[in-house]
């Protein structure tokens, strides 16, 4: 019966934490002191159910929470930075692009702040982007050049470079496997960019610092 209350009280918990984590971050005026805010009133209520003896649930909550907290924060920040780089992109359209990022950098092992400072030289975050090469979406991936390894990857058309998750996962793809091929992050993005290495490493560098200097100042609020 003990055993069954836990279960019972850490299901309730995982699924307060999901809810409240949709519903705040998905609301134009969230701000990161509302979100620690409910965080904490959670958290109260697990120390109370702990001080009843359910120990247990305070440690399954502390390790699970943590990183669904976590990663509903640095998926919010990111689309509030999208959305400051180029106010024509739409909430839904940056938070969807924010959890590509995080996804499909950590998939394919790209530093987050250089695929994204990729995607800021090359489209500003526009999803409907078009070079006169043939590149398309946020990263201008160019399908005739990538068709092979993005087909391999279940792509199934140029179109769904147009897709703000598709084309970062594209982006992210490609960019590692130059990266890996080269051996060296530097070399890696000049054979993306089809050109000087030494020209667009200055490019996507100047959008680091900015995504740098962007968190910085969320982390002095």
């Amino acid at each position: 019966m003990i055993e069954l209350t836990r279960k019972y009280y850490l299901t309730l918990l995982f699924i307060t934490a999901a809810i409240f984590l949709l519903i705040t971050l998905n609301q134009p005026e969230f701000k990161r002191d509302v979100a620690l805010s409910g965080i904490n009133n959670l958290e109260g209520g697990v120390i109370r159910m702990a001080d009843r003896g359910l120990g247990v649930v305070k440690e399954a909550y502390d390790a699970a929470f943590s990183v669904i907290s976590g990663a509903g924060l640095e998926t919010f920040a990111l689309a509030e930075f999208i959305m400051d780089q180029n106010r024509e992109i739409p909430q839904p359209t940056a938070q969807k692009q924010a959890a590509a990022f995080i996804r499909y950098s950590r998939i394919y092992g790209i530093p987050l702040k250089i695929a994204v400072a990729v995607a800021n030289t090359e489209s500003h975050f526009r999803p409907d982007a078009k070079s006169s090469h043939g590149s398309a979406g946020v990263m201008q991936v160019t399908w005739r050049i990538h068709k092979e390894a993005l087909l391999a990857h279940g792509f199934k058309g140029k179109e769904e470079l147009h897709d703000p998750v598709l084309g970062i996962k594209a982006g992210c793809l490609i960019l590692s496997r130059y990266i890996a091929n080269t051996g060296s992050l530097k070399a890696g993005l000049g054979r993306y960019y089809g050109g000087s290495p030494e020209v667009y490493w200055r490019r996507v560098s100047r959008n680091v610092k900015r995504y740098e200097r962007y968190e910085k100042s969320r982390g002095e609020l």
